[in-house]
């Protein structure tokens, strides 16, 4: 009970409606600093063809157009020039890049270009050799834009005709499907019983059967983003050579065996559970592992996770407020009254270590609160009402989005209570509160720069150090240095909380020591 009254009068005298309102701003600045700077990370720019570049093509246009003695490959690059400008023209209204549209647009382009071709090699036979075009080593060998450049594919085609009709058939039945512009029906032409991987193919299953028509819907970049995880490249790209066959075979098996990794289980089992049960997951991803930028999708929780972040702000206001903790009772005085009081001294030490705890807790719940409430109103309370999902026990199971970050925040928090450990260590052995708060909040914001140092100078001993967990945001979101870090030492949020564990037991225990022997000075 005493400790309990000493941890209350630790609040009354360090709590104000003042201090609480700055707290609250600080918070609120970080909170809105912090989202927006992710969303603009986020954000999908264009940087497709814009005005500038349809007109330099139709300036180009316009001058061949204007020569007055053309031959056949200015004839073949007048119709390359319009056709390209038509199609600029095209993905610039519809704003269109980097899709399934696009995708379609280039194999258009592609084939109207053969057709333009087999045209002229109808027309001039005498002037397109095949035996030079087919004998060549290279199309470097000619100009970028000489028919000779693009008709290689004739010395593959033992019928021109045939190869003119289904490139016709193509083109028509891509057209459909640009104006239809509906992506199940895409998924239905590319006929999934073609994709190799079941998870694949189950994911386009769902979005044929609901019928998705926009490319955006989460559903779509689930699919999009899924790759089945491969222990070795393509046989396009390894140099691996096969006596036989069956060694083939056997190559091509394995390298589409699933690796045994857990990540990659929990990522493949919730984005099909996403998809199936019309819930979005809020998995992070970056370049160094994962989908490419333009296939994953934001929601209210991606951006609420970022209250993992805050606990470097957390840090460096607990350092500000309250660094004094111990070093603030000897230069006002009042340490004596404590001392001289009926209560033992590691009673008091324990009380102000477990204030300095209740207050993190309480400056972070803040900040989730605002960062809940700004997630919301930024981007949607939907995403937040709906659950999280979460893999275990070879699962996918739906938990309360809000208990979920609740108790997330409580393993977070042990690697920061690590760092009060330090704070509680350094008041108490300097008793000086500006020393204190400075060297508090250097080692707050240092675990971004602990990361990079480690990822990119690979010194493994960093791993072992406390502060390189004061940031769990780092390790919730996956990001490239953890990736990074992860594969070359095998570093854990697991082993993070080990270290920060034993980190808190050896300083406290070395605080209550010094605190105990401490003299009293009058």
């Amino acid at each position: 009970m005493k400790i309990f009254n000493l941890i209350r009068s630790e609040f009354i005298k360090n709590y104000s409606i003042k201090r609480l309102l700055l707290i609250v701003l600080v918070m609120a600045i970080s909170v809105v600093v912090l989202s927006e700077g992710f969303l603009f990370l986020d954000g999908r720019p264009y940087y497709g063809p814009d005005k500038d570049r349809i007109e330099a093509i139709n300036n180009d246009y316009q001058q061949l157009l204007a020569k007055e003695k053309k031959n056949i490959d200015d004839e073949f690059e007048l119709y390359y020039y319009k056709v390209e400008l038509e199609i600029d023209k095209y993905i610039y209204k519809n704003k269109i890049e980097q899709d399934w549209r696009e995708e379609l647009i280039n194999t258009i382009f592609d084939k109207l270009m053969e057709n333009k071709i087999i045209k002229i090699y109808r027309e001039h036979p005498e002037q397109i050799n095949l035996n030079v075009v087919c004998n060549s080593s290279s199309i470097s060998d000619f100009d970028d834009r000489s028919i000779y450049s693009s008709s290689k594919f004739l010395c593959e085609s033992d019928d021109i005709d045939t190869l003119e009709k289904e490139n016709n058939k193509i083109i028509e039945d891509y057209k459909k499907l640009l104006e239809e512009n509906k992506y199940y029906l895409y998924l239905v032409h590319e006929e999934i019983n073609n994709l190799h991987n079941s998870v694949k193919k189950e994911l386009a299953q769902v979005i044929i059967d609901e019928k998705v028509e926009d490319a955006n819907d989460f559903r779509v970049l689930n699919y999009l983003q899924y790759s089945e995880p491969r222990k070795c490249d393509s046989l396009d790209n390894t140099m691996v050579t096969f006596e036989t066959e069956e060694q083939k075979e056997e190559y091509i098996n394995d390298c589409f065996k699933i690796e045994k990794n857990d990540k990659i289980k929990e990522k493949s089992a919730i984005i099909l559970y996403s998809s199936k049960h019309n819930i979005p997951h809020d998995i992070s991803y970056t370049e160094w592992r994962g989908p490419n930028h333009r296939n994953t999708y934001t929601t209210s929780k991606h951006l609420t996770n970022k209250v993992f972040h805050l606990s470097l702000v957390v840090i460096i206001l607990v350092a500000i407020t309250s660094s004094g903790i111990i070093s603030g009772e000897h230069n006002k005085g009042t340490i004596k009254n404590l001392i001289s009081s009926p209560v033992k001294r590691w009673k008091i030490l324990l009380s102000k270590f477990i204030y300095l705890i209740l207050h993190m807790y309480i400056i972070w719940l803040i900040g989730l609160v605002i960062m809940y409430f700004y997630a919301g109103f930024r981007l949607g309370f939907n995403d937040l009402l709906l659950p999280k999902l979460v893999y275990t026990g070879s699962k996918v199971i739906e938990v309360n989005y809000f208990l979920y970050l609740l108790i997330q925040m409580f393993v977070s928090s042990i690697p920061v209570i690590a760092c009060l450990s330090i704070l509680l260590f350094l008041s108490t052995v300097t008793l000086n509160t500006a020393v204190t708060s400075s060297i508090t909040s250097i080692l707050g914001i240092m675990p971004p720069i602990f990361f990079y140092i480690c990822s990119n100078f690979k010194i493994k001993s960093l791993i072992y150090l406390p502060f390189m967990y004061f940031d769990c945001g780092l390790i919730y979101d996956a990001e490239e240095w953890y990736i990074r870090i992860v594969d070359q030492f095998g570093l854990s949020l697991e082993g993070g909380i080990i270290i920060s564990l034993i980190t808190i037991v050896v300083l406290y225990t070395i605080t209550n020591i010094i605190y105990l022997k401490k003299d009293i000075k009058n």
